[in-house]
Formats: structure tokens, C-alpha cells, sequence
């Protein structure tokens, strides 16, 4: 006697392809994504419905009707006995580089993976700017070791993350922040204290590529005994092994920035700076 499974499996026509090789893996079936809840991220979303003990990549990614999707988590679909493996799939548009803070500031490739970025909203802070910040949401497979305040390469453009989670599809998500500086050449300034003169005198200098950010996206807080943020202040990331201390200062597009304090965050040597 013909099984549910057997013949839900006659209807697998559609080939799911590797990324890389183009070459057919298995046969599925794949459907409309049906959420009553859904938005502009979730829309264009799909069902992979696959037979039971399908094998689906380590990556997490598939090519369907020459696009990439990525698959989320199983779902099983069954009456008395188990007849389909259901998986739900984000459509992946860009193959991004992924790389540390630090390393991306020192000029890293980094890794690549496929991946898909939305517009999420456009966020405004009162209590440091008047300006709108658009934020981005950016997804990608599980298999993706993304880490808080990695750059991801977009386009030529670099966004910054914020704490990844694992959404209930099983899909892994991120607020990011696009960076409106590229890394640069800035010059570092050791102060040295003239006591004759009563005040600092700048010695060395040392070159070294660094990365503006706003303050928001890099500040971490410490005690009611940290510098305060103000308006004009930003973050100056530099790579891990730059050497850093308060009585510096920065020069960087022609501007010189004054270091008030110094933590390690994502691996790079971070400067509070003010112009």
C-alpha cells in the first residue's frame, strides 16, 4: 500500500541547488510563507517542504529558482507516523564579508557569507543628537559565527552589529548600524607633561588606521565617574595592537581629537574623543 510519505514525495519537482557549484542536492516542494503577522522582512519568505532524512548543508544556504534562500529550522509535518520535513526560507541577496572590529580596521577580507540586509527603522536619540539614524536588520543561517560589534561588508559599505539572536525560524538576526566613515590614516600624538611650561608638549608620533564611529554604537558604561558624552564626541577605533593612553590626542581628517578615556571593545582599542 502506497504510504503518505510515498506520495507526498511524488511531488517534489523543484531542485535545490549548492550556492557554490550549482549542483542539484535533492528534490523539494516549495510553498508561500503563511503568517498572518507578516511585514516587509517576512514577505517574500517561503516554505521548503523535503522527505523525511533529507540532508540539507552545513551552511544553512540553498540555490531555488536561481536565487539563494537561507533555511531555517525543521519543522516535522506527520499523522500517525512522520511523512514531510518542513524548513522556512529567507531570501539571501548579498554575499557580505564578515569581520571583527579590529581586524576590519587593519584591512582584513574577512570571511564571506550569504545573507540578506532590510531597512528597519529610522532611530532618533534626543539626549545626544537631533539627527535620524537608519537602522538595518541584517539576517543570516545559524552556521555564521557573527559576534556583537563584527563590520559587515555590504556594497563597499560597513555596517556595525549589535548582539546577534536566533529568531523562532530558526533564522539568525542582528541590528546594525551603517558606518558613515570609512578607516583612515590618522597620526597619533604621545603628550608629554613640560613642568617648566606647566602644561603638555606632543613628542612622538606614531601613523595608524582608524575607524570613527558614533559614540553610541561604541559606548559601554563604566561608572558615574566616566567622561560624559557630549554633543561633538565620537568613538576612534583603532586595531588591537595600538598602543593608547588619556594624555594623547588623535589627528584625523585635519581635525585633532582629544583622547578622554580608553577601553577595549571588539577586540580594538577604542578613544573617547572630543574635537
Amino acid at each position: 500500500m502506497l504510504t503518505l510519505a510515498q506520495a507526498s514525495r511524488y511531488f517534489d519537482r523543484t531542485a535545490a541547488s549548492d550556492v557554490d557549484t550549482g549542483a542539484t542536492l535533492f528534490l523539494c516542494q516549495v510553498d508561500p510563507y503563511s503568517d498572518s503577522m507578516r511585514d516587509s522582512n517576512t514577505a517574500y519568505r517561503r516554505i521548503m517542504s523535503v522527505a523525511p532524512g533529507t540532508t540539507i548543508p552545513t551552511s544553512k544556504t540553498l540555490k531555488i529558482f536561481g536565487r539563494v534562500w537561507i533555511v531555517g529550522d525543521s519543522e516535522i509535518d506527520g499523522q500517525s507516523v512522520q511523512h514531510r520535513e518542513k524548513y522556512v526560507l529567507h531570501p539571501a541577496d548579498y554575499s557580505f564579508a564578515y569581520t571583527p572590529l579590529s581586524d576590519y580596521i587593519s584591512g582584513s577580507a574577512g570571511n564571506t557569507a550569504w545573507g540578506s540586509l532590510e531597512w528597519l527603522k529610522d532611530g532618533k536619540e534626543e539626549a545626544s543628537s537631533s539627527r535620524v539614524v537608519p537602522l538595518y536588520s541584517a539576517y543570516c543561517s545559524t552556521s555564521v559565527p557573527l559576534s556583537e560589534f563584527n563590520i559587515i561588508s555590504v556594497g563597499g559599505k560597513g555596517y556595525i552589529l549589535s548582539t546577534p539572536h536566533l529568531q523562532a525560524s530558526g533564522m539568525q538576526t542582528a541590528t546594525c548600524l551603517q558606518l558613515e566613515h570609512a578607516v583612515a590614516d590618522a597620526t597619533l600624538s604621545t603628550r608629554v607633561y613640560d613642568p617648566v611650561q606647566g602644561k603638555y608638549t606632543s613628542s612622538a608620533s606614531t601613523a595608524v588606521k582608524c575607524q570613527r564611529v558614533r559614540w553610541q554604537s561604541l559606548y559601554l558604561y563604566g561608572s558615574q565617574g566616566d567622561a560624559k558624552y557630549q554633543e561633538g564626541d565620537c568613538s576612534l577605533a583603532f586595531p588591537s595592537a595600538t598602543t593608547l593612553a588619556t594624555k594623547d590626542s588623535v589627528t584625523l581628517a585635519g581635525k585633532v581629537w582629544n583622547v578622554l578615556a580608553v577601553e577595549t571593545i571588539g577586540g580594538a582599542v577604542v578613544a573617547h574623543g572630543r574635537p
